[in-house]
């Protein structure tokens, strides 16, 4: 199931939505009452404004609260569900969002009409001029607020893939401790390193560095340039200086290095140079 939450409009994406739905019921009030008031002075309907704004009130304030409640039904859509079934999902929630909606509002209009027009409201909710008038308008409503939720819901996820998918930032510099001295070296500059107790022997194409730290230390350092890999209980190489990797037998390698140098590659950590083969960077492996 998709997220289940009760304040699941709190969501960026649907609390953005919501603004924006927000926004445009306001504009519909605000459209409505005025022409509203237009035809009544044109017409000599002899409307008072303040049943206008009552007429139009209550139905944008019911659908304004309503589209709060979308987001909820939203979440208890499975995922993966079939077009058939959502088509039906879709189609209780809009009997759903139609009956809330006119039973809400001529329940609020009938309320309020004695006590701020002197007067009942004439219409009634079991009359059958209601449902023909309401059902079209509220279809159309309905599609619209969920389609919103829906693609405002698409394009955060999107994004959160985008971002996702984005390479992380490369360990640009390696600090190493070198006796008394520190030593800075471009992570990318790296060619293997091997372990040595307590120190690890780091190599470049121009020197070797007996660094103060540990291969998992140093592993670690090296995990955000996305370059190196462990191949062995007590070496790492850079994956882009690979030549050729040769059987050594029983599932170890042999792994020869853009520099000449040959190190072993132990079985436990084969897995490693597997993945990058599938990437089509390195050699095939026996």
């Amino acid at each position: 199931m998709l997220r289940s939450n009760l304040f699941t409009y709190a969501v960026p994406a649907d609390r953005r939505t919501l603004a924006l739905i927000l926004g445009l019921v306001a504009f519909s009030l605000i459209v409505g009452v005025n022409s509203r008031l237009a035809d009544a002075a044109r017409n000599g309907l002899g409307q008072l404004p303040t049943e206008i704004w009552l007429l139009e009130a209550s139905s944008h304030l019911v659908i304004l609260a309503l589209a709060g409640v979308i987001p909820l039904f939203l979440d208890q859509v499975p995922q993966g569900i079939a077009q058939r079934r959502l088509f039906i999902l879709s189609l209780a929630g809009f009997v759903g969002f139609s009956l809330l909606h006119v039973s809400v509002t001529y329940s609020i209009r009938e309320l309020l009409f004695p006590v701020l027009l002197g007067r009942n409201y004439e219409l009634r909710i079991l009359d059958t001029r209601v449902w023909v008038y309401e059902l079209p308008k509220d279809a159309l409503t309905f599609a619209l607020i969920l389609a919103a939720f829906i693609f405002s819901r698409m394009l955060a996820g999107r994004s959160v893939d985008s971002a996702s998918e984005r390479p992380k930032p490369a360990a640009s510099k390696v600090i190493l401790r070198s006796g008394s001295s520190v030593k800075v070296v471009p992570a990318m500059d790296i060619i293997h390193a091997r372990s040595a107790g307590n120190y690890v022997e780091v190599f470049t194409s121009t020197r070797a560095i007996l660094a103060r730290m540990t291969m998992v230390e140093l592993e670690r350092t090296l995990a955000q340039a996305n370059a190196h890999v462990r191949v062995h209980r007590s070496c790492l190489v850079h994956l882009d200086h690979i030549a050729a990797v040769t059987p050594a037998g029983e599932g170890n390698v042999l792994i020869t290095l853009s520099d000449g140098t040959v190190v072993p590659g132990s079985r436990k950590y084969r897995r490693n140079l597997a993945v990058f083969e599938q990437a089509g960077s390195t050699p095939q492996l026996p």
